[in-house]
């Protein structure tokens, strides 16, 4: 399934991790959105069931959602002072 990020905005992700991936701290999930472009990232949660909210500052981009994500949501957007607003635009997948 794709999904497109826009400029600004933030958004919140659920994760179901399997096998190793469990093993995983809340800091290397992180990274992992960090490398994908992400900023302001928090992730919380422990085990299997995680969720991280993060903001996409580049460009809109539409790309397959890794197995590991399955809902998203928009949750906010970005003043140009860089505080994330809680608008409940809502958003989803697909």
């Amino acid at each position: 399934m794709k999904y497109t990020v826009k400029t600004g905005m933030r958004y919140y992700a659920q994760i179901k991790l399997t096998g190793f991936e469990v093993l995983a701290s809340n800091e290397q999930i992180a990274a992992k959105l960090a490398a994908a472009g992400f900023s302001h990232i928090s992730v919380t949660g422990n085990g299997d069931y995680r969720g991280a909210s993060a903001t996409w500052l580049g460009k809109d981009a539409t790309a397959d959602i890794p197995s590991e994500i399955y809902h998203v949501e928009i949750i906010g957007s970005v003043t140009g002072g860089g505080k994330a607003l809680e608008d409940g635009t809502g958003g989803g997948a697909g």
